[in-house]
């Protein structure tokens, strides 16, 4: 297959380690991989980008880990904007990371608590509406996951794509 049918990805991850309004609580938001499974108390290293590559026809998703480091964040809220290079792409899809309260190990790999599982969407892609994912808030010391889903149409063309997320919480 040549070139000329990839498409390279590079996504920007607007998120500083400022601190929210009011509360004096950093907005620490990193990006990690799919593959990661962020519980309420894990605090994984991330990177302020992320670094996608995808070919046509195809989705390619990651994580935003946020993390309430210096005290609770409250009315969290994620948006993803367009992605420009030689052409124009749809924004990412965005998701909240809704937790599961596991009573039971199913096995020797599990445990109880707290399990990311549901994607509770901000826009349904079905029925166009707005859902629920945003605002949350983020308990002092937890973390919680935003899924952002990136599709390349088939239609676009190859090269080196930029956009943002821009994570807000307490109004700021």
């Amino acid at each position: 297959m040549g070139t000329s049918s990839w498409t390279a990805m590079f996504l920007l991850l607007a998120a500083s380690n400022t601190a929210a309004a009011g509360s004096g609580a950093p907005i620490a938001a990193r990006a990690v991989g799919p593959m990661v499974q962020l519980f309420p108390t894990t605090v994984p290293a991330g990177e302020p980008e992320a670094r996608l590559e995808a070919a046509r026809g195809e989705w390619e998703p990651f994580q935003i880990v946020v993390h309430a480091a210096g005290g609770a964040l409250h009315g969290v809220r994620a948006q993803a904007t367009r992605l420009g290079g030689p052409g124009t792409l749809a924004a990412p899809r965005l998701y909240r990371v809704e937790y599961l309260d596991i009573k039971t190990a199913s096995s020797i790999e599990g445990h109880p608590g707290r399990w990311p599982g549901a994607l509770v969407p901000d826009v349904d892609a079905f029925a166009g509406e707005k859902r629920r994912a945003f605002p949350f808030d983020v308990p002092a010391g937890e973390t919680r996951a935003i899924w952002v889903e990136l599709f390349v149409p088939i239609s676009a063309t190859a090269g080196t794509y930029r956009g943002s997320v821009r994570v807000t919480a307490d109004g700021r």
